[in-house]
């Protein structure tokens, strides 16, 4: 009895060195049993990491598979689950690989990283992630209700489908930059932060749209706008600008006659021109008439009121609308 015990001792206790490859195993038991029977035990140190699906041969019987326990069931080998000098428990169990009897890894060794790397197509249900480190994720469907990230790090991927973060909780709740720009334009009061598209001059021009603004710059090709306006005075027989816009000068053709060039030319000569003149000396208004009208320039007349003198005022106002 206490040699039967000695050679249970031996074959659990760890003394046994397995040989073969690695991924053939081979190992003489002190207990010399020429078959396999249920609830074998023995105690192996490894000599060499095994490489993918492994057997194990005792005492010359055969080669037996060796099988892992997964939440799926039963398993070969893959690999690594044998490290060099570790020590390995097996049981042999005939209802294993399909019947075919094979010996179960006790405690295979565990990469706890391979238990957070995820890799090629898989699926996690109701797990809690804290601070994970995601890299080129693409994470397709689903509302995310069923995983939670506790402050994730996310790097490069892609989000397809699946439920939009809502406005409320710093989101646009749209899945389209279009839809999503809709979705977080706020309500205008007198100002409000945001983002317009500008018109272009011929929009501004055209004065019909009412999805843009116009710039500054375009402000003046609205028809509604005066394209040029000047007051000056030629009361001492030279016309002297006091102020005007789009005015680069003012010729004098001769008393009252003036033609009024402009910086910018207009986009046509169908404008209207209005104009007023003032005598302080005379204390008298007098008309002012167009004569020629030119995308560059407008040609007018100041006449002596009832009369057709003409009048170099020293008040002079002339407006082009158009």
């Amino acid at each position: 009895m206490m040699a039967r015990n000695a050679e249970l001792l031996g074959d659990i206790g760890g003394a046994l060195t397995a040989g073969g490859t690695a991924d053939a195993l081979t190992v003489t038991a002190n207990s010399g049993f020429t078959a396999y029977a249920n609830g074998q035990v023995l105690a192996l140190k490894i000599a060499t990491d095994n490489t993918g699906a492994a057997t194990l041969n005792v005492n010359g019987i055969g080669a037996k598979s060796i099988r892992k326990m997964l939440s799926s069931g039963e398993s070969a080998l893959t690999g690594a689950e044998l490290q060099a000098t570790g020590i390995y428990i097996l049981m042999y169990q005939s209802a294993l690989n399909a019947a075919a009897g094979a010996w179960l890894l006790l405690n295979p060794t565990m990469d706890l990283s391979a238990y957070v790397t995820l890799t090629g197509v898989q699926t996690l249900t109701n797990k809690t992630l804290t601070s994970p480190a995601i890299n080129t994720p693409t994470i397709t469907g689903g509302s995310g209700s069923a995983m939670t990230l506790t402050t994730p790090t996310m790097t490069g991927g892609s989000w397809t489908g699946g439920t939009d973060l809502a406005i409320a909780d710093g989101g646009t709740g749209a899945s389209t930059a279009v839809a999503a720009f809709t979705a977080i334009k706020q309500a205008a009061s007198t100002t409000a932060t945001g983002v317009v598209e500008l018109a272009t001059a011929a929009e501004v021009a055209a004065g019909t749209d009412t999805a843009r603004v116009p710039s500054v710059s375009t402000m003046g090709d609205h028809q509604g706008v005066a394209k040029a306006w000047v007051y000056f005075n030629a009361g001492a027989g030279t016309p002297v600008i006091g102020d005007d816009f789009n005015v680069s000068s003012i010729t004098d053709n001769g008393v009252g006659d003036f033609t009024i060039n402009f910086t910018t030319a207009l986009p046509n000569a169908n404008y209207s021109v209005a104009g007023s003149a003032y005598d302080a000396s005379s204390v008298r208004t007098h008309a002012v008439g167009v004569l020629a009208r030119l995308t560059t320039s407008v040609r007018v007349r100041v006449l002596s009121a009832g009369s057709s003198t003409g009048v170099d005022a020293d008040d002079i106002n002339v407006m082009v609308m158009g």
